[in-house]
């Protein structure tokens, strides 16, 4: 007499493999972007932010902003916290700079 269960048995087998190659390719894969991510070192930080975002009471709607790479890299190297607070502090300085001045900038961006 033949087992009549005898092809689910093995594709239960197969799957189980399957799943643990799937988990251990996962990790493999997190530990791979943590050791690729590279923490700023202390004396290369010159911006710290802290704290919690209220957005209902200091906030605008959110918006899509793309990075310039150089900048993306500059913040990633030299700051270190929130990157909300990083980014809107930064925007606040050069607006302030740029108020302060009182001249027309016209900039245009080139790719």
């Amino acid at each position: 007499m033949t087992d009549r269960f005898a092809h689910l048995k093995k594709k239960k087998e197969e799957n189980k493999l399957d799943i643990e190659e799937f988990i251990l390719s996962a990790e493999q894969e997190r530990n791979a972007v943590e050791l690729t991510k590279k923490k700023p070192q202390k004396e290369d930080v010159y911006l710290f932010a802290s704290g919690r975002v209220n957005r209902t009471k200091n906030y605008g709607r959110s918006i899509l902003l793309y990075l310039r790479k150089d900048i993306e890299n500059d913040i990633d190297k030299h700051c270190v916290g929130n990157k909300s607070s990083i980014l809107n502090f930064l925007i606040r300085e050069g607006l302030d700079s740029i108020i302060s001045k009182k001249e027309v900038i016209l900039h245009t961006e080139n790719e």
